[in-house]
């Protein structure tokens, strides 16, 4: 009688803890999928791909979660004719992400766990041919994603290495990559650690491409004003370039840095034309930013350092550059990232492109401008073949109203620049040499174009003058072949090395020209003189 006594209220207890242990992966899933479908929401809102089609089935003990997904059509157009058949039929082509999800609190093992999920990624039947020609029977991506028993969760990412040969001599070593991302509900705050050995590409006997050591480390968390702040940083061991042939090209940098960036920054950069026989390659490159808010003002910093720049035969480095923006308006610059968003998934011709940004600046991002922001470049330092090269900077508006904006004089009153240079006369001659190489080698329209020794001979000359004139006039400092001058714009000045700058009249080529031989002349004939006295 005692034993059942005792028996009973055990009983029960265990039919409890049984109900309670059947009862819990049920309310997991449900749990479960209220955070997979506030990600799916996360997913809608990027610049990249698109939401073709989403569904979400939840059982007892497991669920599935369908997304077929495409990538946004102007990814493609901003690259125009650039993209390989190949990757074509991977980007024009929809590919489905089918998430396989056990949730419980034991779902992972013996860490209690929100749920656990698997992802199998299923491309296109011409998509996937493509993919097999490079992975095989690999999986060209897997995804695992650990979510939280308290929120958020830790998703890994893995792209296996392969390597690919052709008999015509094209071949692809790729080295893989691995993501980690730890994030919190809603993707508010994360960080991520990624890592690629690198990719090595031989295009027969046109050249070579190879990268080591790719990675990237980061950390963010959004305030209160729906700014992100963090850091992050970007590091590569050697990035290298070689080609035998000259490569015409006609890849807009606006277009790659505006698939790269949020910020849109490349929207007045347009360059064509046809890269000389050569070689580029830079060891231990790495790029740090961060960003921080106070007071519903941004303060951003980045700094850019690599060891080396190998051009064909010249060598260029050390560099180390220190560039930040002071006091931006937190709340503007969150509604300018939307602008942009915006604008980079409409058709728009690049003239368009520019007067719509124009056009948010002035709207959306007003209060950025008209609350004296800073913005600086505090160290430029780059190692040349000719010389060291020395450069700050410092940009602001002082005092700038909405108004101040529609004219260029009352906009010039409220600006602030100050600018200090000190480089090698030479490095400056070259900079002019190779400009007008660019311009006259490129420009196709030009008739009966000018020998480029003559024109050579002429963009070092006006260099040569207009230094020493301006070293004459007091507005810079030339000494041992190093040119020193400070810049400074104020209250509607322009200040050189403290001179107001006053223009001059324009002094002829041609003139310029003949007093430069007649002291190549006057050279020439003292030669004698001055071997003789030497003797």
């Amino acid at each position: 009688m005692m034993k059942k006594r005792w028996m009973m209220p055990l009983l029960m207890v265990m039919a409890v803890v049984v109900l309670v242990f059947a009862i819990l992966p049920y309310w997991f899933g449900i749990r479960t999928e209220k955070t997979m479908r506030s990600h799916q929401h996360l997913l809608e809102q990027n610049g990249v791909v698109e939401v073709v089609k989403y569904d979400y089935e939840r059982g007892w003990f497991d669920s599935t979660e369908t997304t077929v997904l495409r990538f946004r059509p102007n990814l493609v157009q901003k690259l125009g004719g650039n993209v390989p058949d190949n990757l074509k039929a991977i980007i024009n082509e929809p590919f489905t992400i089918t998430n396989h999800i056990k949730h419980g609190p034991f779902a992972g093992g013996i860490t209690p766990v929100k749920a656990v999920s698997t992802s199998d990624v299923a491309f296109s039947p011409r998509a996937k041919q493509s993919l097999e020609r490079f992975f095989r029977s690999q999986v060209p991506l897997t995804v695992k994603n650990r979510l939280n028993l308290f929120g958020g969760g830790v998703m890994k990412l893995q792209v296996p290495a392969f390597q690919y040969e052709e008999l015509s001599g094209i071949a692809i070593d790729w080295k893989g990559l691995d993501v980690e991302l730890d994030y919190s509900d809603n993707y508010d705050s994360y960080e991520v650690k990624s890592h690629s050995g690198g990719i090595n590409v031989k295009l027969a006997d046109k050249g070579q491409l190879t990268l080591e050591n790719l990675d990237y480390t980061g950390n963010s968390k959004q305030n209160s004003s729906g700014l992100n702040v963090g850091s992050n940083e970007f590091k590569v061991a050697k990035a290298m370039m070689a080609w035998s042939e000259g490569v015409d090209y006609n890849i807009k940098l606006n277009s790659i840095i505006n698939m790269m960036s949020d910020l849109q920054i490349g929207a007045f950069i347009n360059p064509t034309g046809t890269v000389a026989p050569n070689n580029i390659a830079v060891n231990n490159f790495s790029l740090q930013r961060s960003t921080d808010e106070k007071d519903g003002f941004a303060n951003a910093e980045a700094l850019i350092h690599f060891d080396q720049l190998h051009y064909g035969k010249d060598v260029y480095g050390p560099l180390n550059v220190k560039a930040s923006a002071e006091h931006l308006h937190a709340a503007a610059l969150v509604k300018m990232n939307d602008g942009f968003f915006r604008l980079s998934n409409t058709k728009l011709d690049e003239t368009q492109y520019r007067d719509a940004l124009l056009k948010l600046a002035k709207t959306e991002g007003l209060p950025i401008f008209t609350n004296n922001p800073v913005f600086k470049i505090s160290q430029f330092d780059l190692k040349m073949p000719d010389g060291q090269l020395k450069f700050t900077a410092e940009f602001g508006f002082k005092g700038l109203q909405a108004a101040d904006m529609e004219t260029f004089n009352a906009l010039m009153a409220k600006t602030e620049a100050k600018v200090h240079v000190n480089a090698p006369q030479v490095l400056l001659e070259n900079l002019a040499v190779a400009q007008a190489d660019s311009i006259f080698s490129v420009d196709p329209d030009v008739e009966n174009p000018p020998s480029m020794d003559e024109v050579r001979d002429t963009a070092r000359m006006l260099v040569r003058s207009t230094i020493n004139n301006m070293a004459s006039a007091g507005y810079l400092t030339q000494q041992n072949g190093i040119v020193d001058s400070e810049m400074v714009v104020k209250n509607n000045e322009l200040l050189l090395n403290g001179k107001r700058f006053e223009t001059a009249p324009q002094q002829n080529i041609d003139d310029l020209m003949e007093e430069d031989a007649a002291a190549s002349d006057v050279q020439a004939a003292s030669a004698p003189a001055t071997a003789s006295a030497a003797k």
